[in-house]
């Protein structure tokens, strides 16, 4: 992963309309190889930690050895759920290359992408490896989360019904990529909006890839001038 000076999604510009409180966390859960992360501490000056998780063992090394130094990205070596569990996760190789931005606790999400996209797929080529990881809830740490990015490859809903009095409490804005209709129905409870994020300002409705979920009373704080 090279440094950049542009974050790695168009829809991380929206930071720079995000008013945390001094003891507030970012939250990411999927942090897979830390580009989100990355995209977080470039386009941001706040001071706000930043929590990362990865249940991933062949990758939270590197993810780890390459954020070592900044004091502000705390990593945990886990993956968020309805309930504290072991899970198998099921990491897709393809020509013995690690695809492990499509692992998912779901065999079907991380052996079907590649199936329907790359060319000339070759079903003898495809393997899949199997780790089994701690899964956690995140209302167990009791953060006080300003946002929360989820890219976990179908298991959102998981983690967000481990994360509840998370939601009920503090509202954090989520950033979610391919929310579901489950999802989405799971939110409306705490009485989440959805937008997507283009030309540098928040449009209604669900967005091409990621969608942001934000309450009434957090969008009417943001510096939307």
């Amino acid at each position: 992963m090279k440094l950049t000076k542009r974050p790695h999604e168009s829809d991380f510009k929206a930071f720079n309309m995000f008013k945390p409180d001094a003891d507030q966390v970012f939250i990411d859960i999927g942090s897979n190889r830390g580009e989100a992360i990355l995209s977080m501490l470039v386009v941001s000056n706040f001071e706000t930690r930043i929590i990362g998780f990865e249940p991933n063992p062949l990758v939270f090394s590197k993810l780890k050895n390459y954020f070592r130094q900044n004091r502000k990205v705390e990593l945990y070596n886990c993956g968020l759920g309805s309930e504290n569990q072991k899970l198998d996760l099921y990491i897709p190789f393809y020509r013995k290359w690690m695809f492990d931005g499509l692992s998912s606790f779901k065999y079907d999400s991380a052996e079907s992408w590649l199936r329907s996209r790359l060319w000339r797929f070759n079903e003898q080529k495809l393997s899949i490896k199997k780790v089994n990881c701690q899964i956690r809830k995140l209302d167990e740490f009791q953060f006080d989360p300003y946002f929360i990015k989820i890219d976990i490859q179908g298991y959102e809903l998981d983690a967000l019904q481990g994360a509840y009095q998370t939601l009920y409490t503090h509202k954090p804005i989520l950033l979610i990529e391919s929310i579901s209709s489950e999802v989405i129905e799971f939110l409306e409870q705490f009485d989440y909006q959805f937008f997507s994020f283009s030309n540098d300002k928040f449009n209604k409705g669900i967005g091409k890839l990621n969608t942001y979920c934000i309450t009434e009373e957090k969008f009417d704080e943001l510096s939307l001038s």
